[in-house]
């Protein structure tokens, strides 16, 4: 069994197969006045993310996000890092008392180098995301919960290496395969105090286009959540 270590957010690694995407976790700040800003921090085994979010208006909001992978080698040497960054502008509305509406805009770009000295075989690429996120929420001073159904338009380019799995070149595949349309729903639920929250976020990521590409399907990150 030969396994594949694809990195950044884009990318995971896997033990049985390649595996060439992975959600990372969704933006959701919750922004619900001008002036109010949120800050977390989140990730799982070997991937570390930073998202942010500002009220410029009363009803528009500009959010970031940094994530990096930088997992721990494989066995003999085999390894791999990436990165990814995210940025938009969205519009937030809260509707009723406590129950907020957005939906944001967003692009991404990020890039993944692999290498596997012991059979000095490698592939690298990067990719554009491109992201309408909108989300329905419930928000109170010790509590909140969202829905957001994140629509992805997924590319990747510049892809070279000289990876084989199965007898099938994978660069080509890879280029075969690069455009990708994906429906990623997330439930995000934040508890604790005024300030601070812990963070979890559960999902699954749809590919509509490629329904047999090569990815990791679920969504499941934990973090800490600032508001200020």
């Amino acid at each position: 069994m030969k396994n594949l270590f694809i990195a950044s957010c884009f990318l995971i690694i896997v033990a049985c197969s390649p595996t060439y995407y992975a959600a990372n976790t969704l933006n959701t700040p919750m922004i619900s006045e001008k002036g109010e800003s949120s800050i977390t921090a989140a990730g799982k085994g070997g991937m570390y993310e930073l998202h942010g979010g500002y009220g410029i208006t009363d009803n528009l909001a500009v959010i970031g996000s940094g994530s990096v992978y930088a997992p721990k080698s494989l066995e003999n040497g085999n390894g791999g890092s990436g990165f990814l960054a995210e940025a938009g502008v969205g519009y937030f509305n809260e509707f009723q008392e406590n129950i907020l509406f957005d939906v944001y805009g967003l692009l991404a770009f990020g890039s993944m180098n692999n290498q596997f000295p012991d059979n000095n075989e490698k592939i690298s690429a990067r990719a554009f995301r491109l992201v309408i996120q909108p989300g329905i929420g419930y928000m109170h001073k010790y509590f909140s919960a969202s829905f957001n159904p994140r629509i992805a338009f997924l590319n990747f380019s510049g892809i070279n290496g000289n990876l084989t799995y199965e007898g099938v070149d994978q660069v080509q595949y890879l280029t075969d395969n690069k455009n990708n349309f994906l429906l990623e729903p997330t439930i995000t639920l934040r508890g604790g105090l005024e300030k601070i929250k812990l963070q979890l976020q559960y999902g699954y990521s749809l590919n509509m286009s490629n329904p047999d590409f090569k990815q990791d399907k679920n969504i499941l990150t934990i973090g800490l959540n600032f508001r200020l």
